[in-house]
């Protein structure tokens, strides 16, 4: 067979190699990476051509990588040679972006329930310059203004890393001015400075955003202030709870987190899933020279199993978290602060409750309608559910579905018993229709809280985004 043909790469040409951003030498290192002067038969010689061309697409830098093979000429005729003829067409060097947006505090509307923040519009601007170092690497700038006129500025630059760990070969610096704003729930807003060093397998600025496996250990410190919320008419005097008022103030927060993610690799569809399996694992560990210090596990699961009857399929999942304070011998503080808790409830976590919906809470009286959300050390959620294709044609091409589904949860403290954990479980039952997008999962349900405490905020009505089955 012609896969079977001996055959050995003696000669790479670069097609107006002059004429290139990208540098030669990038090219020639990253054939070489693929394994083209080991390979040994054509076969070997185009799978490493194909995983090469496909790398040099993803990162969106060329309107085309083509490679082409032919016979080197300039050897023995008698033996098996090939010259690999490399034709890169490459997109602008810069890239600039005006629109609108809309601003998560998080990776989706289910990461920012978590978070107590609400999703805001947002003016956008932004500048990318491309393959200046010719290495496929990208600079770039953003401003952003959102509907509370609170503007973010950011600064990255990723490139392939030159010290590679494992699969982890891509390198991520960046910068960032921002304001989490907190006050639907918490009472506060978050003013943010912080700059991070990532080393990641992925160029996708996100894991959500990685196609495949993500895999990353990054550094990130934040100095960051709390700052209460006051009275319109009396801006002097603070409209939070006390537990808020004591947490408020600057803090710097030094952490490492490693992240791990399947990504949906092994799920038939990663927004909607029927069939597969998905799971991740996010660990943090922040100290000096901060004065924070924690230590914070959080994991997710997914199992979907299709049935042989009317198209449907059952679905489970489980997410829980935990973190502890760290002293480090009295260089940081011996609680977590609220910035760094847990929070549960909201639209594709526990449904039927609002955003930091449930848990420990503040009096009522000032703050947040119903006392401040104080958040938890400890949680879990977790998601039953059964589903099938949606009966309109044109609708179920998509992708969507309609479910049946129960939600459980809670969120705690240290110290509590587990009987008092079990017991403080909420639950809730409802109906919703799911459908994946470009721009990722987007669910709409309808749910009845059936055990809840009696401080629990609820909301039946929920409309959901974001890139996981929860």
């Amino acid at each position: 067979m012609a896969h079977n043909y001996p055959a050995e790469v003696s000669a790479i040409k670069i097609s107006d190699e002059e004429k290139l951003r990208t540098n030669a030498q990038f090219i020639y290192t990253a054939l070489e990476e693929e394994g083209i002067f080991e390979a040994q038969t054509l076969g070997e010689v185009t799978a490493t051509v194909t995983n090469f061309c496909s790398k040099l697409e993803a990162t969106g830098l060329y309107d085309s990588v083509v490679v082409e093979l032919g016979k080197d000429n300039n050897v023995d005729a008698e033996r098996h040679n090939i010259q690999v003829e490399v034709n890169i067409q490459e997109k602008k060097w810069y890239k600039i972006f005006v629109g609108a947006g809309i601003k998560q505090q998080g990776l989706g509307m289910s990461e920012a329930s978590q978070l107590g923040a609400l999703p805001k519009a947002q003016f956008e601007s932004s500048a990318t310059l491309s393959n200046m170092r010719g290495c496929t690497d990208s600079t770039s700038v953003s401003y952003t203004i959102d509907q509370t006129s609170t503007p973010t500025f950011a600064v990255s630059h990723d490139a392939p890393s030159n010290v590679i760990i494992g699969d982890l070969d891509h390198t991520s610096y960046r910068a960032m001015v921002d304001t989490i704003d907190f006050e639907h729930a918490r009472s506060y807003k978050e003013f943010q400075r912080s700059a991070s060093f990532r080393l990641s397998n992925s160029r996708a600025g996100s894991p959500f955003l990685a196609q495949g496996i993500w895999k990353s250990v990054e550094w990130t410190t934040t100095w960051r202030d709390l700052l209460p919320c006051r009275f319109m008419n009396a801006p002097f005097a603070c409209d939070a709870s006390p537990n808020v008022i004591s947490e408020c103030g600057p803090s710097l927060k030094s952490s490492v987190i490693i992240d791990y993610r399947l990504n949906g690799v092994l799920l038939d569809n990663r927004l909607a899933p029927t069939k597969g399996f998905d799971y991740s694992i996010n660990a943090e560990l922040a100290g000096p020279p901060g004065d924070v210090g924690f230590a914070k596990v959080s994991k997710f699961i997914s199992c979907h199993v299709p049935l042989n009857f009317l198209d449907l399929s059952l679905h489970a999942s489980l997410a829980a978290g935990m973190v502890r304070p760290i002293e480090f011998c009295g260089a940081c503080k011996n609680t977590v602060s609220i910035s760094d808790r847990f929070f549960v409830g909201g639209p594709l976590q526990l449904r039927g409750f609002e955003p930091a919906g449930v848990g420990p809470r503040a009096d009522e009286g000032v703050g947040a309608l119903g006392g401040d959300s104080l958040g938890g050390e400890l949680y879990y959620t977790s998601t039953i559910a059964a589903s099938i294709p949606f009966p309109i044609a044109k609708i179920k091409d998509s992708g969507a579905r309609l479910m049946g589904f129960a939600n459980f949860g809670t969120l705690t403290g240290w110290g509590v018993p587990l009987k008092y954990i079990a017991e403080g479980t909420r639950a809730s039952v409802g109906i919703g229709f799911v459908c994946p997008t470009p721009l990722g999962r987007v669910e709409a349900t309808y749910a009845a809280p059936i055990k809840y405490g009696p401080r629990d905020k609820r909301e039946a009505a929920q409309f959901g985004f974001g890139f996981i089955f929860g």
